[in-house]
C-alpha cells in the first residue's frame, strides 16, 4: 500500500467514525506529550556533570546555611561598628571668625570634634 492509499484509508476513517479518530488523535498528542516530560525529566535528573539531582540540592542547602551564618556575622559586626561610631563623636562645634580685622567679614571657621 503506498501512501495515497494510507491517506485514503484515514480519510474514509475520519468520516465514519470521527469520535474514534479524534480521540486517536488525542492519544497521539498525549503519547509524544508524555515522552517529552519524561525526557525533560531525565535530562534534570542526570545533573550538568553526572551529580543527581538530590546532590546538587544537599549542597545548594549547604552553601544557603553557610551565607546565612555569614550574613548573621556580618550583621552583629556591623551593629558592634554602629555603636562604637554613635560613641567616637560626641560634640561637634564650629566656629566662625575673622583672621583679619576690616577684610571683608567672617568667611573663616574652624571645626572641633569632640
Amino acid at each position: 500500500m503506498d501512501f495515497a492509499g494510507i491517506l485514503d484509508t484515514i480519510r474514509s476513517f475520519v468520516q465514519t467514525e470521527p469520535v474514534v479518530a479524534a480521540l486517536v488523535a488525542l492519544l497521539v498528542i498525549l503519547f509524544v506529550f508524555t515522552i517529552s516530560l519524561s525526557m525533560r525529566i531525565s535530562r534534570l535528573t542526570r545533573g550538568g556533570d553526572g551529580k543527581t539531582l538530590e546532590g546538587t540540592i544537599k549542597a545548594l542547602g549547604s552553601r544557603t546555611s553557610t551565607l546565612e551564618s555569614y550574613v548573621r556575622k556580618n550583621q552583629e559586626t556591623v551593629t558592634d561598628m554602629e555603636v562604637r561610631l554613635a560613641r567616637a563623636i560626641q560634640g561637634v562645634a564650629t566656629e566662625r571668625f575673622d583672621p583679619f580685622k576690616n577684610a571683608g567679614g567672617q568667611q573663616s571657621f574652624t571645626t572641633a570634634f569632640v
